[in-house]
């Protein structure tokens, strides 16, 4: 019998904890979704910071006139650059801007979320055909989520807190991470390689899960360490995220088939 691993269990609730973050975009005023995110990192950030606020490069005031963090400026008067940016760019953006955001927040959430399914035996064996369903409609939420995060990045170019044009490839290389290992799945099941199937899958989840739970632990560890560089953390999380997650599930895989376990339910 497959035994599930402490990572597996750990799924669970990650997932759970990025669903109910993410599903507040579009339920919620984004100025609030975004506050409440960039608070997340304040504290750390300050403390740090506080050894030398005039060199800390990486972070910066609101923009006059917005609270773009649910800590008052009497708290903290500074945060991570790239999140004033990313609160002026879509609460004082065009409502366009704002469901570009959402169709990328909200189809990338509904992927991970159906990822967790997809790797849940007991669905897999009992209802097949909610597997196949569910798998297609993966590949199809990330086209709309890995499409709409290519349009928002073609305006990082000008954007020097999130590392201008190196973040504009940077996104790009971060979805085609998370989109070709699904395509290439899709193909595999097509042509009938049940195995090559499920190991490219699993590669996918992991550069899925890369790029959401990696990026944003390493953003908030490696932020404040490299405060005094304007763009170096946030530009290495957009870099290495997805690869670390492909490469990660990789090595789960392997190590699962010398033990006998499993990182999925």
């Amino acid at each position: 019998m497959v035994q599930i691993s402490v990572e597996g269990r750990l799924l669970i609730p990650l997932t759970i904890f990025a669903a109910i973050i993410n599903f507040r975009y579009g339920t919620v005023p984004i100025n609030e979704c975004i506050a409440f995110f960039l608070a997340l990192y304040d504290p750390l950030h300050n403390l740090v910071a506080s050894i030398d606020y005039s060199s800390a490069d990486a972070l910066a005031q609101c923009t006059p006139g917005t609270e773009c963090s649910l800590f008052p400026n009497s708290t903290y008067s500074l945060h991570p650059a790239w999140g004033v940016s990313f609160y002026d760019r879509f609460v004082g953006g065009t409502d366009n801007h704002r469901f570009t955001l959402y169709v990328h927040v909200w189809c990338q959430t509904l992927a991970l979320i159906f990822c967790l399914f997809q790797f849940y035996a007991p669905l897999r064996r009992t209802y097949p055909h909610i597997h196949r369903w569910m798998g297609r409609s993966t590949l199809i939420l990330m086209c709309f989520g890995v499409g709409s995060s290519v349009l928002l990045s073609a305006e990082h170019d000008n954007i020097s807190s999130y590392g201008g044009i190196w973040s504009h490839i940077g996104f790009h290389w971060m979805g085609a991470w998370c989109f070709f290992p699904a395509l290439v799945g899709f193909i595999s099941i097509l042509r009938g390689r049940i195995e090559s199937h499920k190991k490219w899958m699993t590669r996918f989840y992991g550069s899925m899960l890369g790029s959401y739970f990696i990026f944003r632990f390493t953003e908030f560890i490696l932020g404040p360490i490299l405060i005094w560089y304007k763009t170096v953390s946030i530009l290495f999380c957009m870099w290495v995220s997805a690869p670390a997650g492909f490469f990660l599930a990789e090595l789960w895989m392997r190590r699962g088939e010398k033990k006998n376990t499993s990182i999925f339910l």
